[in-house]
């Protein structure tokens, strides 16, 4: 199938998310919430990358987001390991300068 296509995809629910991963398209700037939603219902690769690139307005929004996946067994990251704990530390670092004064 090759690399995924990428798709500006704010306004769209679990079900619209998960019908573009079947697709191939891997959707960006969703929701975190809808993000979750859709790696719970399908668990794909794509929809873990729609996941790391979830929209996070808020704080709490980069916290949803890091603890979800910090939650997500090694097997989820099946592509590559290794970009566990880069996703981590990325979202941790996002996390810092947001609570620095």
């Amino acid at each position: 199938m090759g690399e995924p296509r990428l798709r500006q995809s704010h306004d769209l629910d679990a079900a619209g998310v998960i019908r573009q991963c079947a697709i191939g398209w891997v959707p960006v700037n969703v929701t975190v919430d809808v993000a979750i939603a859709a790696h719970r219902s399908i668990g794909t690769e794509n929809a873990l990358r729609v996941l790391i690139l979830a929209m996070t307005p808020t704080l709490e929004d980069c916290r949803k987001q890091l603890d979800y996946l910090a939650a997500l067994p090694e097997t989820a990251w099946r592509h590559d390991p290794s970009e566990r704990e880069a996703v981590l530390g990325m979202i941790r670092r996002v996390i810092g300068w947001r609570i620095e004064p």
